[in-house]
């Protein structure tokens, strides 16, 4: 099945927020869990050296601060 690019632009578009939307809910819960609300980089310092130098991790934090960029991006846009 093949989507028309106008609609791929729009569901890009709702699906991205959404994913940002729900990586902000588990990081707050995440925070919660570990018994307070916790900046990224104190959650960061609390990794072992092992993952922080695995390269699935550095690119998983390159990702999501892409999606943070265009986050804000589409935000700005908005107003």
């Amino acid at each position: 099945m093949f989507l028309t690019p106008v609609i791929l632009d729009v569901l890009f578009t709702l699906l991205n927020s959404a994913a940002y939307s729900l990586g902000q809910k588990l990081g707050e819960v995440a925070g919660d869990y570990i018994g307070s609300k916790v900046e990224r980089s104190s959650i960061s310092a609390l990794l072992p050296s092992s993952v922080k130098e695995d390269p699935r991790y550095v690119e998983a934090l390159k990702k999501y601060e892409q999606s943070l960029t265009h986050a804000n991006q589409l935000k700005e846009q908005e107003l």
